[in-house]
């Protein structure tokens, strides 16, 4: 049996029977597609239910063994064991939708909706660690999944910024020149630009020994 085929209904070997937190949504392809990208946020086997396409938690600590990602790993398990729910589903974009948007940054919470593009290649900033020089690269399909997730932790805990608030932040360009640009405050922190959630795409970035994005 594949590791990344739909999970039988066996409460014995399913840590988390009764998850329903993560929601894959689409075909069996789409969603296997999915669930291999999520599988390399984290040291937990992951596996998928067939009858409603719930994430669950199948062992701990069996898979990634050559790195420890704590970030990611913690970042799926919050996510799994949540009272609220992150459905994720095809789009055209990377993004985030939460149900009620207000209800994502007023300390509520709100169920939220996780979009991918598997087939856009999305380029990013980022700092080449030896050189400490910028270079442009295409974002690795489960970080800019991660990143979408990180928006969605917010959101089902309330603690999202309100999107009409931006702040002005600098970076680097890859012609050696600092810039200067005004984004959304939930982009920076979510990205790691600024304040200090929880998780931020920056720290799946180091526990992977990838390149620390430094702009949105």
């Amino acid at each position: 049996v594949s590791p990344y085929v739909y999970c039988a209904n066996n409460p014995v070997i399913n840590i988390d029977p009764d998850g329903r937190k993560i929601v894959l949504t689409g075909t069996q392809e789409q969603r296997i597609a999915v669930l291999i990208e999520l599988q390399k946020l984290t040291n937990d086997k992951l596996g998928v239910r067939r009858y409603d396409g719930a994430v669950i938690i199948m062992a701990h600590g069996t898979k990634n063994t050559d790195m420890e990602l704590s970030t990611g790993t913690s970042l799926i398990y919050e996510l799994v064991n949540h009272d609220r729910t992150v459905e994720i589903m095809q789009g055209d974009a990377y993004h985030e939708h939460p149900v009620y948007r207000r209800d994502a940054f007023n300390g509520k919470g709100t169920d939220t909706e996780v979009y991918y593009s598997f087939d856009t290649d999305v380029t990013t900033i980022v700092q080449n660690r030896k050189t400490g020089k910028s270079v442009s690269e295409v974002i690795p399909r489960h970080i800019a999944l991660g990143h979408e997730l990180i928006h969605g932790h917010r959101s089902l805990n309330g603690v999202a910024k309100d999107p009409d608030l931006k702040m002005k932040y600098s970076y680097t360009d890859i012609d050696g020149y600092i810039y200067e640009a005004n984004e959304k405050i939930e982009e920076l922190e979510t990205t790691g630009l600024s304040g200090n959630y929880k998780f931020t795409e920056n720290d799946l970035r180091e526990e992977e020994k990838l390149r620390k994005r430094i702009k949105y």
